[in-house]
């Protein structure tokens, strides 16, 4: 979806717009029975339900139209209550009906409610929400009772009902939920109904008709259609003609929009058309959407016209006026202290807010925050107002989303500086010249091409997605060269054998073909790096992902020189880095960095949105990207912090910014800003006055440090945690293609594997919360020399090099500690046992197995039985997921043991100067199993944002005195209670100086909070974005600042004297 401005189009450009057949649609002979809506703002809430706005306290965050409300709230009833809500109805003919009923549904989780139906001596009662009910998922034409237990499966749900005997006239219906005994509560979701549809369709034909233009939610085109209009209007125009208002909206969900046509056109004025001079009579306004305040566009002359709008019948009437287009917000239905606004009311509410509020820090002048999607070139007040939105943020990059040919006198006028960088964005934009070519025209013709700075690939890129193009492209110049007709078969079959020959000269080519192809056949030998490879034959599966890696990579650093070459030298080419479940990496992205291919990454979205355990989870994200980017010169981590409202609170925008700016991120991309109109899957709401108040106050905050954020890095830590590429591999080869393109969408049990993912997550959390964050490297850093420096190794992984062993042990002996976690190094790259890391941590025997494997934070994590609890000294530590014992060889010594059996548990072998220590358990995934007990809901409410703070005490403990053992100093210690409170603060140091960026997970601190900051040398200056200059006293090596609060966020300066 593009930036919307002055969209006026007809209802088959909209179709054409969205990918549908308008003329097909129209001719549908579908013809609409009588219904109604009962919507959640029409209920009566008699006890224990409460109205909930959408992202405000429901289950879903509405982002793109995924999960529309009809309305914009919900009738919310919290687990296992006990309320009641009923609502007056009166059913326009007698007869046999369908009940719909739409919620807010969590796969996997259960919110029964009764739903009763009363008509005089009549009463229809059915449950809904059952664990096994059949639903109507988003997207489904039939119900289903199975549906996956994924954040893609969740949504807006529908149970159905036939309803006999009812008589025209009024009916009661109710909602009743039945208190529940507290241990029947575990997996029960909030009772979260949206609306209830009666209608006289038995047949369900609604439903095929409308899910050809809106595939995934149906029912809002029916709800829109049964609805009366809401809002009616009337016109009056000074233009020299007749004219004919129409009306547009833009939507925030699938189709994006809808044309009314004329407004005035009657039996009686076939043409809807209007003299100058006289108001109009009031007409309704059709087709308003029920999802969303969005914007209504209304076209009329290119003269001066007025409107007022009222709700139907009468009431409060908004006046506008302009020319050519008067845009307005209309909210979904009357009331709730909302009424139309205009669109340049809603701007003059957000600048006015701006401006009544001093913001943090200083007036940014780098381009380090980037946002955009404001069509600040508009035409009239409405392009302007855009452009003093875009100053008053503080935006000083022009952003590839922003529009309108006016921006640069708009700009000037609004007393914004001109733009310091720009970027070139589209979606599929691979650095190919039929996209770098005309990026290049278009900011000459902008008059950009000296400020480029980025070049975005673009989303959803993958390595099949890569290995298509290079075969397409080799396809085509085969034709132009006249070398015959290639396909991407015979292309692929002769650069195999051709690797093969070069790469593995002394392998059998059988060992390459799987026997499911049928007889060996040289000319049909192919890469395979699918799942079924993978099982069958690893060498084929490793060495098909390491072909096609060779093959794309040199073709896409061709390409970056290529932007390069065309739009300046200093152009960064890079691209959006998805990821998994838990975060978890495409192993590609452990080779792009470096190859030359791409030299910026932006991790995807908000950690709310892919199910992760808050915004500490994003940290262990950024950490592996910068792993990944090391060794780039050019390499920088823009990560990506969306503004959107409805979205997460202004504390977790905030919090999640400053997370990514503690672990090393150079930028952030805040995506759209606009108001609705301006991108329908991410923007602001027009009435979140205070999501505009945060984006100005991170601009400004960031714009106190800039100057060493310039070239500030995170501190090099003395702990590292081991990224292993071997391990990652296996763990995604279940859901992996034949070209290496790692398929999220198939995860599941036994195909891909999460708990060493969760491991690191829990290891990272702990020793942040420890005072000492880690940082992460990957396997070919792990020598004597590239761990130089470093007092720490944390191994997790079970498969790896067996060469690493060697490298590993001749570090430690230099003096390192290595801490080994469970199933570490049993196998090697190819999935074969060995022993050599047996050897190395002092194990005579170990035997491993797998409990659970397809491990998630919000959803299986909670419920994982404990296997065993290791005893340590004076701590305890569940063990889980992995069952292992080991013997232990001569000279090791056992530090903890198995409390069923008293086995070794925890192991040390004293190796040269170092030390071993092997634990047979995973204490990172049992902090954060103690940290999410009990289990809650894995919805996307308030729950989801929060980050674990409550780490188990005896796998915290157990990574204590690991530390203490390898008498590692602490870098920052804010002193609160642990347990109640978790910052993720890191040092980053900077040519003059240390920028200390803080995200506080638990609540706020009242009191003065100190911090301790371990520094070679007394700072200067110590000051806070938000609260000034702080006081600071210089101790033992250590600055001691006292902070007046300890709010969400912090970000300080630590100004240092000249050496």
């Amino acid at each position: 979806m593009g930036v919307r401005n002055q969209l006026v189009t007809t209802l088959a450009s909209f179709a054409a717009l969205a990918g549908f057949d308008a003329s097909r649609l129209m001719a549908d002979e579908y013809k609409q029975a009588p219904g109604l809506v009962l919507e959640a703002e029409q209920l009566l809430l008699v006890d224990g339900f409460e109205p909930v706005r959408m992202g405000e306290g429901n289950l879903l965050v509405d982002t793109g139209g995924t999960h529309s409300l009809s309305g914009e709230r919900v009738a919310l009833l919290q687990p296992g209550q006990s309320g009641l809500a009923r609502g007056l109805i009166r059913l326009p003919e007698k007869g046999t009906y369908r009940l719909w009923v739409r919620y807010e549904h969590v796969p996997g989780t259960a919110a029964p409610l009764t739903v009763r139906v009363m008509q005089g001596n009549l009463r229809h009662e059915v449950v809904i929400g059952l664990q096994g009910s059949p639903r109507y998922a988003p997207g489904d034409l039939e119900p289903r009772v199975r549906h996956p237990q994924t954040q893609e499966a969740m949504g807006l749900y529908e149970e159905a009902f036939t309803l006999e005997g009812l008589q025209s006239g009024e009916a009661w219906v109710e909602l009743v939920g039945s208190e529940l005994p507290a241990a029947e509560k575990s997996r029960q979701t909030a009772r979260s109904i949206d609306c209830l549809v009666l209608t006289r369709d038995v047949q369900d034909t609604w439903r095929t008709h409308h899910a050809r233009q809106t595939p995934r939610y149906p029912v809002l085109d029916l709800v829109r259609d049964l609805n009366p209009p809401q809002w009616e209007a009337r016109f009056r125009h000074q233009g020299d003609k007749g004219a004919r208002p129409t009306a547009t909206h833009l939507l925030t969900r699938q189709p994006w929009g809808a044309s009314t046509g004329p407004l005035l056109a009657s039996d009686a004025n076939p043409h809807g058309d209007l003299a100058p001079g006289a108001w109009s009579a009031w007409v309704a306004i059709p087709l308003k959407e029920t999802t969303s305040a969005g914007m209504t566009v209304f076209n009329g002359p290119d003269a001066l016209m007025e409107m007022e709008i009222r709700p139907v019948g009468g009431g409060e009437v908004t006046s506008l006026a302009g020319r050519k287009s008067l845009r307005a917000f209309l909210p979904p239905y009357p009331g709730f202290d909302d009424k139309p606004m205009a669109a340049e009311t809603a701007q003059k509410a957000v600048l006015a807010t701006l401006a009544g509020l001093k913001p943090p820090g200083k007036k940014p002048a780098s381009p380090l925050v980037f946002a955009g999607f404001l069509p600040v070139g508009a035409e009239g007040e409405y392009g302007k107002n855009y452009a003093r939105l875009h100053a008053a943020l503080g935006l000083v990059a022009w952003h590839p989303g922003s529009s309108g040919s006016r921006w640069r006198e708009n700009l000037r006028e609004a007393g914004a500086a001109a733009p310091v960088s720009a970027g070139v964005a589209a979606p599929g934009n691979a650095p190919l010249p039929r996209n770098v070519e005309p990026a290049k025209l278009q900011l000459q013709r902008e008059g950009l091409l000296g400020q480029a700075a980025w070049y975005d690939l673009g989303d959803d890129w993958d390595l099949a997605a890569w290995v298509g193009l290079y075969l397409d492209e080799e396809v085509e110049k085969a034709r132009v060269q006249q070398r015959g007709r290639l396909t991407h078969a015979k292309i692929l079959n002769t650069l195999w054998i051709e690797w093969l020959d070069k790469n593995r000269p002394g392998a059998k080519a059988t060992d390459y073909w799987l026997g499911a192809w049928g007889v060996f056949d040289k000319l049909r030998m192919r890469p395979d790096a699918s799942a079924e490879a993978a099982r069958g034959s690893p060498l084929l599966y490793l060495d098909s992902v390491k072909f096609y890696e060779g093959l794309v990579l040199p073709w896409l650093a061709d390409g970056a020189r290529r932007v390069r070459r065309s739009l300046g030298r200093d152009v960064r080419v890079g691209a959006t880095c998805n990821t998994g479940a838990e975060g978890l990496a495409d192993p590609l992205n452990l080779v792009l960095f470096k190859s030359g291919a791409a030299d910026w990454i932006r991790p995807a979205g908000a950690g709310w949105r892919q199910g992760l355990l808050g915004s500490v989870a994003l940290g262990l994200i950024d950490e592996e990207c910068r792993a990944a980017l090391r060794g780039n010169p050019r390499g920088t981590l823009r990560a990506q912090v969306l503004a959107d409202v409805p979205g997460g609170t202004t504390d977790d925008f905030l919090c999640e910014a400053i997370t990514h700016l503690a672990h090393g991120a150079g930028s952030l991309d805040l995506g759209g800003v606009g108001m609705e109109e301006t991108q329908p899957g991410h923007h602001i709401d027009h009435r979140s006055l205070a999501r505009y108040q945060a984006v100005r106050d991170l601009t400004h905050a960031v714009g106190f440090v800039e100057d060493l954020l310039a070239t500030a890095q995170p501190v090099v830590s003395p702990v590292a945690v081991l990224l292993s590429s071997s391990t990652l591999r296996w763990d995604v080869a279940g859901v992996s293609g034949e070209k290496g393109n790692i398929q999220w969408q198939a995860a599941g049990p036994g195909t891909l594997r999460t708990t060493y993912q969760l491991e690191r997550l829990g290891i990272h959390t702990a020793f942040t919360a420890l005072g000492c964050p880690a940082d992460v490297v990957l396997e070919e850093e792990c020598s004597a020399e590239g761990l130089a420096g470093r007092k720490v190794l944390v191994l997790v992984g079970d498969c790896l090099p067996e060469a690493l062993a060697g490298k590993v042990e001749a570090w430690v002996r230099q003096g390192g500690t290595l801490l080994a976690t469970a199933s570490a190094g049993r196998w090697d790259e190819l999935h074969r046992p060995q022993k050599a890391f047996d050897s190395l941590l002092g194990l005579a025997r170990r035997v491993s197995a797998e409990r659970d494997s397809h491990v998630r934070g919000r959803w299986e994590l909670p419920g994982l039985t404990t296997l065993d609890a290791v005893a340590g000294p004076s701590w305890f530590m569940p063990a889980l997921a992995v069952h292992e014992r080991v013997e232990t060889a001569e000279g090791t010594e056992v530090v903890a043991r198995f409390q069923s059996d008293r086995s070794p548990a925890v192991c040390l072998r004293r190796l040269g100067e170092g030390r071993v220590i092997s634990v047979s358990a995973l204490p990172g995934l049992a902090a954060l199993w103690t940290a999410v007990q009990p289990g809650d809901s894995p919805d996307q409410g308030e729950k989801a944002h929060r980050s674990p703070v409550r780490l188990d005490p005896g796998a915290r403990q157990l990574l204590d005195e690991v530390l203490q053992a390898a008498d590692v100093e602490r870098t920052v210690r804010v002193e609160l209670e642990s347990g109640k409170h978790l910052v993720d603060a890191r040092l980053l140091q900077a040519e003059g100086g240390y920028v200390l960026p803080m995200a506080h997970h638990g609540k706020p601190e009242a009191g003065s909070v100190v911090v301790r900051v371990r520094l070679p040398r007394e700072p200067k200056r110590v000051a806070s974005a938000w609260h000034g200059q702080l006081p600071c006293v210089y101790q033992e090596g250590e600055a001691v600042i006292t902070l007046p609060v300890m709010g969400a966020v912090d970000l300080l300066r630590l100004d240092m004297p000249a050496p």
